[in-house]
């Protein structure tokens, strides 16, 4: 996940809207996900809740969230939360192929999102 993307789609409510760009740096060391967004730079400090799923470790409000999918040439990832309150499809660029973002889309509506909702750039 490390390095830049841009949101491809997203549902109504997201903060990174359809054009957002995004640059991830994940820490290890003292448990934080860094990322830069057109509002600034900022520091979540999360922990491992299971594989490919994050929560906050200081017990901020924000709902745990999980990789739901990454293409196998890490160019495409569907991050949401468990419970559909938000999610989007990020992409390396904003030029994502077709056939990844119907994979993104079947991932969503496997994971019980009204994709009638998804907005994609």
């Amino acid at each position: 996940m490390q390095g830049d993307w841009v949101s491809v789609a997203a549902f109504p409510g997201t903060n990174w809207q359809p054009g957002t760009r995004i640059s991830f740096d994940w820490t290890t060391e003292d448990g934080r996900m860094f990322f830069q967004t057109p509002e600034g730079p900022r520091a979540l400090p999360v922990k491992p809740a299971g594989p490919g799923r994050f929560r906050r470790s200081d017990g901020g409000a924000e709902p745990p969230f999980w990789i739901l999918w990454v293409d196998e040439g890490y160019r495409t990832a569907v991050i949401g939360t468990p419970n559909g309150a938000f999610g989007f499809v990020l992409n390396r660029d904003a030029a994502i192929p077709s056939d990844r973002l119907e994979a993104a889309r079947r991932v969503l509506d496997f994971n019980g999102y009204d994709l009638t909702r998804l907005q994609v750039l």
